[in-house]
C-alpha cells in the first residue's frame, strides 16, 4: 500500500524487499567519471576489448536514456553479499552479452540479449549457492547503456534504510527508481 496525497504526482516507486541496493543513472548528469569508479555499493570498470582498462567512465545520453557507456567491456562488481542482481541494458544495434562470474572466477551464466530498439532490458542473474562476484557486460562495435543496476540480498541494507519508503505493517520498501516504473497517481482511501 502506498499512500500519496490527492492533486500530487506520486513520483516514481517500484516494490522492493528489504536488502536490495539500487542505482539508476537517469538523474546523473553526462559526462566522464574515473575507472573504476564506486558508486552506491556498486563499483564499474571500464575495458578496453583486448582487456586494458579504458581511461575514464562515461554516464551518457542516447535515443532519451541516461546511463553508463559500455564501450567494449563494462565489468560490474556489485555491493558484497549481492545473490542476484539486474541491470537495465539498452542498445538498439546491436546483441549485448552478459556473464555473471562467481567467486572463485568461474562464469555463472553466460547469456546474449538481442538489441532492444524502444526501451532497456531487463537482465537478472542470482548466484548459484553464494553471491556474485562480478558482472561482465560486452558489446561487438556499437556502444550500449546500462541504465540502472539493483542488487538483492544486500548485507548493507540498514545503511540505506533511511533513503526507503516502508510499506506499514509489511516487510517491504518502496525505493525511487527509473522513470520506466509504475507512477502512483492516486491516493488509498479506507
Amino acid at each position: 500500500m502506498a499512500r500519496v496525497s490527492p492533486g500530487t504526482n506520486g513520483g516514481v516507486f517500484r516494490v522492493r524487499f528489504p536488502g536490495t541496493n539500487c542505482l539508476a543513472f537517469a538523474n546523473l548528469a553526462a559526462g566522464p567519471r574515473p575507472n573504476p569508479w564506486s558508486t552506491n555499493g556498486f563499483q564499474f570498470e571500464a575495458a578496453t576489448a583486448a582487456g586494458t582498462l579504458a581511461p575514464q567512465n562515461t554516464v551518457t545520453n542516447r535515443a532519451g536514456y541516461n546511463g553508463l557507456q559500455v564501450a567494449s567491456v563494462l565489468r560490474v562488481t556489485p555491493p558484497e553479499g549481492s545473490g542476484a542482481v539486474t541491470l537495465q541494458v539498452f542498445n538498439p544495434d546491436e546483441p549485448v552479452l552478459v556473464e555473471a562470474v562467481g567467486p572463485l572466477g568461474s562464469v555463472l551464466s553466460r547469456q546474449t540479449y538481442a538489441a532492444s530498439p524502444t526501451a532497456p532490458q531487463a537482465v537478472s542473474v542470482r548466484g548459484y549457492r553464494g553471491s556474485l562476484q562480478f558482472l561482465r557486460v560486452t558489446v561487438a562495435a556499437k556502444p550500449a547503456l546500462v541504465t540502472s543496476a539493483c542488487a538483492d540480498g544486500v548485507s548493507s541494507f540498514t545503511k540505506f534504510k533511511d533513503d526507503l519508503f516502508k510499506i506499514d505493517g509489511r516487510d517491504l520498501y518502496l525505493i525511487p527508481t527509473d522513470r520506466k516504473s509504475t507512477r502512483l497517481n492516486s491516493s488509498h482511501r479506507t
